[in-house]
């Protein structure tokens, strides 16, 4: 259990690494709330279609926009600015 905690500090310490780990909590953020409206009580199947369609209208828009280095929808990711002229990351929050 110790090493397990020593790697974890180790990819901790990677900023790249800390930057797609937001990326990803954002996503299964948006994800869990598609989960949680497609669980509802009483939702029919056009709701839940017209959600799951509205989702993947959204996953369009956002990566359009991550192109675009928009993070608006990105909470955790929008913490981290990468600077063009150099690679490394900085992070203002998490």
């Amino acid at each position: 259990m110790k090493e397990a905690n020593v790697e974890f500090r180790k990819l901790m310490a990677d900023v790249e690494f800390k930057c797609d780990f937001a990326f990803l909590a954002d996503i299964l953020s948006k994800l869990n709330d598609l989960k949680v409206t497609l669980q509802g009580k009483d939702v029919f199947e056009h709701e839940m279609y017209n959600a799951v369609k509205s989702f993947s209208v959204k996953l369009n828009l956002f990566s359009q926009q991550v192109k675009q280095s928009n993070l608006a929808h990105f909470v955790l990711t929008k913490g981290h600015k990468v600077d063009e002229k150099h690679p490394q990351v900085q992070h203002t929050a998490l």
